[in-house]
């Protein structure tokens, strides 16, 4: 990353922006908050900072008792059909042979735990952050990340998509969250 770094950095160098989805947008909350980074600013869609799932919130939290950790895996609690309103996306879902529904129970403690960690450390973010939420997302849970995004508010702009799922970018109103990416990233220089 570094070596990728180098060559972008320097008069004349484009901003480096940082984006993530879902589980990455975990990632990329828990970058900018913890680590010194070379990007000016950070998008978020749907963060998965809390899982919206109630069988999911019982399987972390039993592994968590029990340290069922390691090759453990479980399903991931995603219907195909909370994804995107547009049916096209998910029917492509379904039939690309790499999704599959299954979590490591080691993976789902790790990211529900930077989840609380990011929101414990919200207030403190020092970047310019854009998060796109669906209202109507059902993987994630949403007031967490509205929560997140009020504790961030000096540096966090929250898009709540009315009636959107959990893909803003592949569902009914893609259009309008690329424009809304692009014009909150020309705004920021």
């Amino acid at each position: 990353i570094r070596e990728y770094l180098s060559t972008i950095e320097g008069p004349g160098a484009p901003p480096l922006c940082v984006y993530g989805h879902s589980m990455g947008g975990n990632l990329v909350l828990t970058l900018a908050l913890r680590a010194p980074s070379h990007a000016r600013a950070f998008i978020v869609s749907a963060p998965g900072l809390a899982s919206a799932s109630p069988v999911v919130k019982a399987v972390i939290k039993i592994g968590g008792l029990l340290n069922l950790v390691g090759k453990l895996r479980v399903w991931n609690g995603i219907d195909p059909n909370d994804l995107s309103r547009d049916r096209d996306v998910v029917r492509d879902y379904r039939n690309d042979p790499l999704n599959h529904d299954r979590i490591s129970v080691r993976l789902a403690i790790g990211l529900m735990r930077a989840g609380r960690e990011a929101c414990r450390q919200a207030a403190q973010l020092s970047y310019p952050l854009l998060m796109i939420q669906g209202e109507k997302d059902r993987v994630v849970d949403v007031a967490t990340n509205i929560a997140f995004a009020k504790a961030a508010a000096k540096r966090c702009t929250l898009v709540l998509l009315p009636g959107g799922y959990h893909e803003p970018h592949n569902d009914l109103d893609r259009e309008t969250v690329l424009r809304t990416m692009i014009d909150w990233l020309q705004r920021q220089g």
